[in-house]
């Protein structure tokens, strides 16, 4: 895993069950990755393992850089030394086999507490385990839960929305009485609920129907807090699996070797990143030009989007971020939903359109941050936090529109 692994600290408001961090969708193999000996301190071979624990019979040694399927990731072993010696997350690969995250490119995510000890961080781009052993032979959507509306924890009422999407911005597709019978599938992360006293948890349920519901105002039994990159914090349940997308549960994993997957993917990798490398860099002339600012990523958001997809072959249209829009013509209502890969453009108060980032799919971008100088790093943000919240180096409110390249 890349990037954000470097000392990230625990995230945490309370420590994650290991039942719920464990739970997931049927995986589908995740191509692109490499294995690695560059956090753990350098070498030239990688233990790929029987089981996933360091402890478990050694059945293959790749060299540094051989590239890998992975099937999905699930909770093992604690590496047990370097700086991740607490990291217990491993990828199993395709042919049922087990590598430590750590010694993968995969792009690391925020760290979250394990309640017996060590820690996790998933990647976005890799889907979870259904079960932390062998392939398992569960439906390809976990079936629905029945649980209730209520509105006891937000001070009453007497109905409770339920949304298009995991936002409480998005449209009300229906309402339910309180103590009405709802049907839920999984979990996802969507906006804050922004009020009460868990105005910052960001748990969502999604319904049988496609229609979500905050998990704060239903039945679900909760569990602890975890705080999240972005902010806010989420409270899984451990009756509930998590989607593996905002919408349906295999939309994300059926694309995930897609370009636009690969884009995002690139993007994810450079979590954190200043500067552009050099390969980089050499894609666009007018960074020559920069003197001390050459390949800053700070105020060059359409480089950033551009760079995603010429690395897997499709060149967006240029310009500022302005100038791109107005070439796409009639990019999509920025309140919609923004597929995988997809260019989401940002309106500003000085001039129009004036910056664009690009899709995870899953409700949230990729994006340079700051302008010109800053030399912030890259960042992920969820849309309707920037909407409802706004985030230090980024247009406020909703994008302007999205369009695919």
């Amino acid at each position: 895993m890349r990037i954000p692994r470097r000392a990230v600290a625990i995230t945490m408001a309370a420590l994650v069950p290991l039942g719920v961090v464990a739970t997931a969708q049927p995986a589908v193999a995740v191509s692109g990755y490499r294995v690695t000996t560059q956090y753990i301190g350098g070498g030239s071979t990688v233990n790929v393992r029987s089981a996933a624990s360091t402890t478990s019979s050694v059945v293959q040694t790749l060299p540094v850089q051989t590239a890998i399927e992975i099937d999905c990731q699930l909770v093992g072993g604690r590496l047990g030394f370097s700086q991740y010696a607490e990291n217990r997350t491993w990828d199993r690969l395709t042919n049922g086999r087990y590598v430590h995250d750590a010694v993968t490119t995969t792009p690391g995510g925020a760290r979250i507490a394990l309640s017996d000890g060590g820690y996790v961080a998933w990647s976005s781009t890799v889907p979870r385990c259904a079960a932390p052993t062998a392939s398992s032979s569960a439906p390809a959507q976990p079936a629905a839960q029945t649980f209730r509306a209520t509105t006891q924890y937000i001070g009453g009422g007497a109905t409770v929305n339920i949304r298009r999407s995991a936002d409480v911005g998005s449209p009300v597709a229906r309402t339910e009485v309180d103590g009405s019978t709802i049907a839920i599938v999984c979990q996802l992360v969507g906006s804050r609920l922004g009020f009460s006293q868990y105005a910052d948890n960001r748990t969502w349920d999604r319904l049988a129907d496609n229609t979500y519901v905050h998990d704060v105002v239903t039945t679900t039994p909760g569990g602890p807090r975890s705080a999240i990159d972005g902010g806010g914090y989420v409270a899984w349940s451990a009756a509930l699996p998590r989607c593996t997308s905002g919408s349906a549960p295999s939309s994300t994993q059926a694309v995930l070797s897609s370009p636009a997957a690969r884009a995002v993917r690139w993007a994810a990798d450079r979590k954190g990143e200043v500067t552009a490398s050099a390969d980089v860099q050499r894609l666009f002339s007018d960074w020559a030009a920069d003197g001390a600012l050459a390949g800053e990523w700070s105020g060059d958001c359409p480089k950033f989007v551009q760079a995603a997809w010429k690395q897997v072959g499709v060149s967006p249209k240029t310009g500022k971020a302005s100038v791109i829009y107005a070439k796409y013509g009639s990019p999509t209502n920025g309140r919609s939903a923004a597929p995988v890969g997809a260019l989401v453009f940002w309106p500003t108060a000085a001039r129009g359109v004036g910056h664009v980032a690009i899709s995870d799919g899953q409700g949230g971008v990729w994006s340079t941050v700051g302008q010109d100088g800053d030399r912030a790093p890259i960042a992920y943000r969820l849309i309707a936090d920037i909407a409802h919240h706004g985030a230090p180096g980024w247009p406020s409110g909703w994008p302007a529109g999205w369009s695919m390249p």
